[in-house]
């Protein structure tokens, strides 16, 4: 009996081929649309009341920012950004000495520069440095639990005793008369006098119904001796600075929170302060950077660099401030001081 021969594969017609061609235009279309729609509905967010149908929808679509978006008017900006100090290691600190001599933190190191920006010379040390001060032939280097004083003539050092297993020195502000030293692990400033002898303590005041841990919640614990001989603090978890003498009384405070440019945004900031000439205070704040100037009563005086200036997320941590006016700014990123001068320089 004769095999049945076996039916003919099909084969697709040109027809076929069309609809699958028409299915991938028609799927790339969609996808091209969807893009173009969440594009859109991004830039109308800024412009739509986030109460209203309209804006739900474009705020669902709009992707998340990684930070708060805090704009800054060109007519706020009182400063302009001139040749940086770059640096090879990891910089932590800095500060400005008499003839603004500039002293940085940098590695297991701290450096000095002149004011023209030269290297001079640099002091090698057995322990990073989180913190120092600079006065007449004298050093005070911030360890993470204790002080030690750097001879800037020959290098010789004098260790101070620790304050404690929870201690994390932050910053350190000096007159001739008095050391004020931020310690953000036990959340307390300690007075010293210039050679060693612990002198008091000196406590935030809490908010009202809070705990002083609640006025400093991060390990941003700032404080700057005044041209007067009086200190200023940050207060971090109130959104502002306190002012406090020589003995320790409290002056009185400045600041308070919102995302206006001229008030201190984010969740717990300022996080650092360096005292300017003319009066002016030089605040930071993160998340994002922004540095500026506020008058000894408060009032806004400018920006000096906005988040623009920065790398996202850089976490600035520490500025100072020379006779000039300069602002002097840690940059951990960029691996450098970045300095600004005032515009009408």
């Amino acid at each position: 009996m004769a095999e049945t021969p076996a039916p003919p594969k099909p084969r697709r017609s040109s027809l076929d081929l069309l609809v699958v061609l028409l299915l991938i235009v028609g799927l790339a279309a969609l996808v091209f649309a969807t893009g173009r729609a969440r594009r859109r509905a991004a830039a109308a967010a800024a412009a739509t009341p986030a109460t209203s149908p309209a804006g739900q929808v474009a705020a669902a679509l709009a992707p998340a920012a990684d930070e708060p978006q805090r704009v800054v008017m060109p007519e706020q900006v009182g400063y302009r950004e001139v040749s940086p100090l770059p640096l090879q290691e990891k910089v932590r600190a800095v500060a400005v000495g008499p003839g603004d001599a500039v002293f940085v933190s940098a590695g297991f190191a701290v450096i000095e520069f002149g004011p023209d920006g030269k290297e001079r010379r640099r002091f090698e040390v057995k322990a990073a440095v989180n913190c120092l001060a600079a006065i007449e032939g004298k050093l005070y280097l911030g360890h993470a639990d204790h002080v030690a004083i750097l001879a800037l003539a020959d290098g010789a050092r004098t260790e101070w005793p620790s304050q404690g297993p929870n201690a994390m020195l932050s910053s350190i502000a000096v007159t001739p008369t008095v050391v004020v030293v931020g310690d953000a692990g036990q959340r307390r400033f300690t007075r010293w006098t210039p050679d060693g002898t612990l002198q008091g303590e000196i406590s935030p005041p809490p908010p009202e119904g809070k705990s002083v841990v609640a006025s400093v919640p991060s390990t941003y614990f700032d404080v700057t001796a005044a041209a007067d001989g009086t200190f200023w603090a940050t207060e971090p978890g109130r959104f502002g600075l306190v002012h406090f003498d020589a003995e320790g009384k409290l002056l009185g405070r400045l600041g308070k929170g919102s995302e206006a440019i001229e008030d201190f945004g984010g969740c717990c900031n300022p996080s650092h302060v360096a005292a300017a000439p003319g009066g002016l205070l030089v605040t930071v704040e993160k998340k994002p950077d922004l540095i500026k100037t506020y008058h000894d009563d408060g009032t806004f005086a400018s920006v000096v660099a906005g988040p623009k200036a920065f790398q996202a997320k850089t976490f600035v941590s520490g500025a100072a401030a020379d006779s000039r006016g300069r602002v002097l700014v840690v940059d951990p990123k960029a691996k450098a001081i970045r300095v600004f001068e005032p515009k009408g320089r």
